[in-house]
């Protein structure tokens, strides 16, 4: 976890995908589920990230992208 932490801060990123290991999207991982979860030991990346993802096109139009969003439940306590 501390080295999804550094990438984020080191590349000025609020989170990042999270890939198995035959490089198919299997979560994301942000700020806020690190933060959330930063005292309790022994936690991996799989435990943290959340396994439900939007996925847009780059080409779709930002209103699109909002209305996902709040249509989306989600949790957002990072699990």
């Amino acid at each position: 976890m501390q080295e999804v932490a550094q990438l984020l801060s080191g590349k000025g990123i609020s989170g990042v995908p999270v890939s198995d290991k035959a490089g198919k999207i299997v979560g994301i991982v942000t700020e806020a589920d690190i933060i959330a979860k930063v005292d309790r030991t022994g936690l991996r990346v799989a435990d943290i990230m959340s396994p439900e993802i939007i996925v847009v096109g780059e080409e779709t139009p930002v209103g699109e992208i909002a209305m996902l969003l709040t249509e989306s439940p989600r949790d957002s306590s990072g699990g």
